[in-house]
């Protein structure tokens, strides 16, 4: 994900760790290992390197606590290299039991018969109940009416805007019922990743959810959990993917340690969150998934995103210009979308 930066003082940027809930988030009962055999699962990730190693222990030994007759095994490397050694392990018929999956990736997995359909599991599990998660997060992991992921954790865009230059201008505030014509009005009037890239900010500042025109949207981004289609533990796998994705012992850990949030709806876990400042309007990150819009992406996503990377870096080490970097990196994406 990367931000786009506006010429004016409302700024709108993706930020990372949005996340929203209201509902609630499962707790598992204990089962009785005494007698149950164990079962190692391995979990891959790639957002848990290097800094959060710890927090993702947490969620484990939580989890292994309360099913003591299943093992975590974890596997991790950069998001660098992340897709490359998870296409190798597949292709050798080694994938690991469960992995992480941003959306841009999910739907070449999902489409190539990758994915477990979580679906059926689902539908036997009589306490799973969808409506912990998000809807519109839940939904973007189905692929023809099957579920192959829960979701992990998700971001979207805002409106960050510099509210001493509007007082200082005579500006109202922005509010949420603006459109973008609201927007280039208070621009001309006038002339990051995460919420702590402006902590220390020099002036006051706050978000809001962004205008629309015809209607409402929100760009949206986010990560989930899925088990391979070869797994020997499915039953098992699903119950990790359930414990992992919203049972509070996680969402709470990730809260505490600001490693992104989840995508479920209990509010009452995320008081902390919404209580520091700044800014202000923490709510606008839950308000914001009402209405939003996932990017678009195509089965071949990773060979796309490897194009794009390739022809960048060259720009950036200064082998080609930007020019040809582009015009390159198009021919090569306009290839692939003929096979596409």
């Amino acid at each position: 994900m990367r931000s786009s930066v506006r010429r004016f003082i409302a700024v709108a940027v993706a930020i990372a760790g949005v996340a929203a809930l209201a509902g609630f988030a499962w707790t598992s009962t204990p089962t009785s290992g005494a007698k149950a055999a164990k079962v190692n699962l391995t979990y891959f990730t790639f957002s848990a390197a290097p800094d959060h190693l710890k927090d993702l222990q947490n969620i484990i030994n939580g989890f292994e606590r309360a099913h003591p007759n299943i093992n975590i095994k974890v596997q991790t490397a950069s998001y660098g290299d992340y897709f490359t050694k998870l296409q190798t392990q597949i292709a050798s018929g080694q994938a690991p039991d469960s992995f992480e999956l941003n959306y841009e990736n999910f739907v070449t997995y999902a489409a190539a018969g990758k994915l477990l359909n979580l679906s059926k599991i689902a539908k036997g599990d009589r306490s799973f109940r969808a409506s912990i998660y998000y809807p519109r997060a839940y939904k973007v992991f189905q692929l023809r009416g099957r579920q192959y992921g829960l979701p992990e954790t998700f971001s979207v865009v805002l409106l960050f805007y510099n509210k001493d230059l509007f007082r200082q201008a005579g500006v109202p505030l922005p509010k949420k019922t603006w459109k973008w014509k609201d927007e280039l009005a208070a621009a001309k009037r006038l002339g990051i990743w995460q919420f702590a890239g402006l902590k220390d900010a020099p002036f006051d500042w706050d978000v809001t959810v962004e205008p629309g025109n015809v209607r409402k949207a929100h760009h949206f981004f986010a990560n989930a959990v899925v088990a391979s289609a070869k797994t020997k533990h499915k039953r098992e796998v699903w119950t990790w993917l359930r414990y992992f994705s919203s049972s509070s012992n996680a969402v709470k850990t990730r809260v505490k340690s600001s490693w992104e949030l989840p995508a479920v709806r209990n509010t009452s876990l995320f008081k902390p969150y919404l209580a520091e400042r700044p800014p202000q309007n923490r709510a606008a990150v839950f308000q914001a998934l009402s209405n939003i819009v996932t990017p678009p992406v195509i089965k071949q996503e990773q060979q796309l995103q490897d194009i794009v990377g390739k022809w960048l870096d060259k720009a950036v080490a200064g082998q080609v210009s930007a020019a040809e970097a582009l015009h390159s990196a198009a021919a090569e994406v306009n290839n692939l979308l003929k096979n596409e």
